[in-house]
């Protein structure tokens, strides 16, 4: 049992962002640190007028793309019941910033115009909520990824003076890079009598993932009777290895690809799989390159 002006460890174990911008993504990333401290004055009915201290690294949280939304749930050391919930929302199309005060009401039910504020714990909330909080600090990273974030909070339930008063901090690991791709031709390819090339190249990337590769081949001898052709493939990427791509085409022209050198344009594209599963929305990496292939009959 926890007594008046008690002081307990805990795990936070999920720091939550989300953003009403965006309903989707939930990639849950470990948090390096949490800590969550609250007095609460005697009649408060969510503190119970008791002193809580709870620290230790947080085990993960999960953000979705928007930023004007941040959660913590935490899970204290004496049991499933011993857990809080905290949610901080700044007016509709607002978002949180450093050094703003924001008066609010009871979270998710406030009125478009106000932010949002709920500490719920241990089985205890507010029906109705008046309060406040502070932004001490906050810092984004790409794609709205969230860094760390410090908040000062004072919440009243149903009107009552009593109030419980805290503070919720927590630093996330730095963000991934996002995902970086590479491509090219091989500087010899095949042509067939009947005018079918075979063409190969690599590609690189900064995570395992699945690259498309899209590119154009053309010729223009010495005739000036243009040869040419698009092509689109795929290859399994990883850091350690790269991938390969090969396409074997024939010009989409009335002129047949022939001996000789050929200009190739190609493009990489693959989908970032941590940010587009963190945003909840399609973030894809690209890259392009040009090279001339010497042809070989083959």
């Amino acid at each position: 049992m926890i007594g008046k002006l008690g002081i307990v460890t805990a795990v936070v174990v999920a720091i939550a962002v989300a953003y009403t911008a965006s309903p989707a993504g939930a990639e849950v990333i470990p948090a390096a640190t949490g800590t969550l401290t609250m007095t609460s004055d005697p009649g408060d009915y969510v503190g119970q007028g008791l002193s809580y201290a709870y620290s230790v690294p947080a085990t993960s949280f999960s953000v979705q793309n928007g930023g004007n939304l941040v959660r913590v749930d935490l899970a204290g050391p004496a049991g499933p019941a011993d857990f809080w919930n905290l949610a901080f929302q700044g007016p509709a199309g607002q978002q949180l910033t450093s050094g703003t005060t924001y008066q609010a009401q009871r979270w998710p039910f406030q009125p478009a115009t106000s932010a949002g504020l709920e500490v719920f714990g241990q089985g205890r909330g507010c029906n109705t909520l008046t309060g406040s909080f502070t932004i001490v600090s906050i810092a984004y990273g790409p794609f709205g990824y969230l860094e760390s974030f410090d908040a000062t909070f004072e919440q009243h339930c149903e009107g009552a003076t009593a109030a419980l008063r805290g503070e919720v901090a927590f630093a996330t690991p730095a963000p991934p890079p996002a995902l970086s791709l590479g491509v090219s031709a091989n500087g010899t390819g095949t042509v067939t009598r009947s005018g079918a090339v075979t063409l190969q190249g690599i590609v690189t990337c900064t995570q395992p993932v699945t690259v498309t590769i899209t590119g154009a081949a053309t010729q223009t001898p010495r005739s000036k009777k243009t040869a040419s052709a698009q092509f689109t493939t795929s290859s399994n990427c990883t850091p350690a290895a790269g991938g390969t791509w090969q396409v074997t085409l024939k010009s989409s022209t009335a002129n047949a690809f022939a001996a000789g050198a050929v200009n190739i344009a190609e493009q990489a594209q693959a989908i970032d799989p941590f940010y587009s599963a963190f945003t909840g929305t399609t973030i894809t990496a690209q890259a392009s390159g040009s090279s001339t292939v010497s042809l070989v009959r083959g």
